[in-house]
């Protein structure tokens, strides 16, 4: 999906000065999961979240179990992106762990480079994750935008990504559709990976699977004439 406000070169240059920062921040990722939400509604046990705490503002992005909508809390004011899937599709497209396993993974991980998961509820026809909205855009639009990216701005995606997939290794976890169109960049440029609708959490005393999945465009023989070299790092990575 694309997103407003792309992140320009300049603030790209700002976040690479401030990307040892980033580091630190990643490695001290595991004391955060554990440390309480600046938020005080995600604690509160006072009431039930609901489609009613959030002011819908626009669609920003569709996909083929739903869609996703930039949102407000009303009580705090605080902008989010709400993923609104439809439970019948869901069920019909034999989608149910898969969707489970994002809820899970979501709301267990806590580190700078992945999406992190703050509410999540139902109704009796719809599914609703609310995670936070970064407004820098998917990778894809800002690789197709420019065509290639340079060696310098490459090593500073790849670096963020290698330290997310490290994270996700640790705890088990195998991501399975590392793609552009599911890194986001924040507001200062640096990278969001979303969208764990393929990842799998395993059991440690039989690390093994077998399952062939993915993104067909990224799969079959004949690679696209853009983008090629990048989309060929990032599988590499995942």
């Amino acid at each position: 999906m694309e997103r407003d406000s792309p992140v320009d070169e300049p603030t790209l240059t700002k976040s690479m000065s401030a990307f040892s920062f980033s580091i630190k921040k990643s490695k001290s990722a595991s004391k955060l999961a554990s440390s309480p939400s600046s938020d005080s509604s995600l604690t509160s046990p006072k009431k039930k979240i609901s489609l009613e705490d959030f002011e819908l503002l626009k669609v920003i992005g569709r996909g083929a179990f739903g869609k996703v909508m930039q949102v407000r809390k009303k009580d705090s004011g605080k902008i989010y992106a709400m993923k609104v899937l439809s439970k019948s599709y869901v069920v019909f497209r034999k989608q149910v762990d898969h969707t489970k396993t994002e809820k899970s993974v979501m709301s267990s991980i806590k580190h700078p480079f992945l999406v992190h998961l703050r509410f999540s509820f139902q109704n009796d026809t719809k599914l609703f994750m609310v995670m936070d909205y970064y407004n820098g855009g998917e990778m894809f639009y800002h690789l197709r935008k420019e065509g290639k990216f340079s060696e310098a701005r490459t090593r500073f995606y790849i670096a963020e990504l290698v330290l997310a997939l490290e994270q996700l290794h640790g705890m088990n976890i195998l991501y399975r559709d590392l793609k552009p169109e599911n890194v986001i960049l924040d507001q200062s440029g640096h990278c969001k990976l979303t969208d764990f609708g393929m990842a799998k959490s395993l059991d440690p005393m039989d690390p093994l699977t077998h399952t062939f999945c993915g993104t067909p465009e990224y799969l079959g023989k004949r690679e696209p004439p853009r983008c090629v070299e990048l989309r060929k790092q990032l599988q590499r990575l995942s």
